[in-house]
């Protein structure tokens, strides 16, 4: 019959009826050869500290949190209550002392109680006070640590409680031995750098080298003027580089100073006259090319303006007689001017036949070379005028010509005005 079974469940299991483990629901699940974290099943070496997504968040039940590294404290259990129970001793009917700590990489990390001076046990459990026994040892046994192999960020709970309900004192010591570095581990370690171990220190930058036209890499002008330009000095014409007029006048340009001979920037006639020459005003007898009779008459002189009231130079009767007496130059002075001439002041201006000029005492038949018209042509020609020739002309007062029996006294209109000599 026995057989029969066995032979039965082979056969199935060839079939492919093998449904696995039955949970309480009845569900079958596929057996498989490591727990999977968001399976749905908190199954070991899973704990709440590993998978919560299984586990559920871990139930804060300790007492000290020691947090993650090596650990050497002192502890007491005297005063405290029975909490955890152990496996081994007698179960830990004594008062106890739970602490959490987590590995900080994975490794072999050894729990100690040291300078002890009661029956101790020492209990690690996963995660919590409650949670899964990993070792529990009884000092009485001559033993005083345990060793645990843990994985990285893995959390679990010392308990040290005493055997038939003793306590006391006691130093408990956490040291690990952590793995051989290696690259992969997510850690640039001594000896790996970016080109043996980019993936845990990165990538190297990019190479760099004197004619890539980048200045980098410790390189200057001096080093790589290639990618750093040239180096500025004195000399190369470029002022630059804290040079100036006083440390490198080849470059940047002589300084400019008063008594260089040159207006400079700066220099004006008011703080350097010996370069800029000195400063114009009105009274220094300059007429300079910003003065003129209006704003400095006193370089300048007055300006002359007909209708002043002064008879200034350069005007007379003849030009301005709103300002100088008509008088003031007149005929019979000596002088052919202001407007005298041979027909209207034959004293001052006498007719010469030759000059170019037919003046009054002139005609065609006395003098051909200056007049061509003779009194009886039927032209009334300026001599006609002045010698009168009723034949050719009429004259008659105010019709500009001095004519043949006007004067200053009888037509001052035509022939101006007399003045006594």
């Amino acid at each position: 019959m026995y057989r029969s079974l066995v032979a039965l469940a082979a056969s199935l299991m060839l079939a492919g009826c093998y449904f696995g483990p039955i949970d309480d629901t009845g569900t079958h699940h596929s057996p498989q050869t490591s727990p999977v974290c968001g399976d749905g099943y908190c199954e070991a070496p899973e704990d709440c500290s590993l998978c919560s997504a299984d586990c559920g968040a871990c139930t804060v039940d300790w007492d000290v949190d020691l947090g993650s590294g090596a650990v050497d404290v002192n502890g007491s259990t005297r005063g405290r209550y029975d909490v955890v129970g152990v496996s081994c001793g007698d179960g830990g009917s004594g008062p106890d002392l739970s602490y959490r700590w987590t590995a900080p990489v994975a490794g072999t990390y050894t729990v100690s109680l040291y300078d002890v001076g009661f029956d101790a046990l020492l209990s690690v459990r996963a995660d919590t006070n409650t949670g899964r026994e990993i070792a529990c040892m009884d000092l009485l046994t001559g033993a005083n640590s345990v060793s645990l192999s843990l994985a990285a960020r893995q959390a679990v709970v010392i308990v040290v409680d005493g055997a038939y309900g003793d306590s006391g004192s006691f130093r408990l010591s956490i040291t690990g031995s952590a793995p051989t570095a290696y690259c992969g581990d997510r850690t640039c370690n001594a000896g790996e750098t970016c080109g043996s171990c980019p993936g845990d220190c990165g990538n190297c930058a990019p190479s760099t080298w004197c004619g890539d036209r980048v200045c980098n890499g410790g390189e200057s002008c001096s080093t790589c003027p290639g990618d750093c330009g040239s180096c500025s000095y004195c000399g190369d014409r470029v002022c630059n580089g804290g040079e100036s007029c006083g440390t490198c006048p080849g470059d940047c340009g002589s300084c400019n100073y008063c008594g260089d001979g040159l207006c400079g920037a700066g220099e004006s006639c008011g703080n350097c006259a010996s370069d800029c020459g000195s400063c114009s005003f009105c009274g220094d007898g300059a007429c300079d090319s910003l003065e003129d009779s209006w704003s400095c008459p006193a370089d300048c002189g007055n300006l002359s303006t007909c209708g002043d009231g002064f008879c200034d130079g350069g005007e007379d009767g003849w030009i301005c007689p709103e300002d100088c007496d008509v008088c003031q130059g007149y005929c019979g002075d000596g002088f052919c001017g202001g407007g005298e001439d041979g027909w209207s002041c034959s004293a001052d201006c006498a007719a010469t036949c030759g000059d170019g000029v037919c003046d009054y005492t002139e005609d065609g038949l006395s003098c051909s070379t200056d007049c061509t018209g003779f009194c009886g042509d039927g032209v009334c020609d300026p001599t006609e005028r002045g010698n009168g020739c009723a034949a050719d002309c009429s004259a008659a007062c105010g019709d500009g010509y001095c004519g043949y029996g006007e004067d200053a006294w009888n037509c001052s209109w035509d022939c101006g005005v007399l003045c006594p000599g």
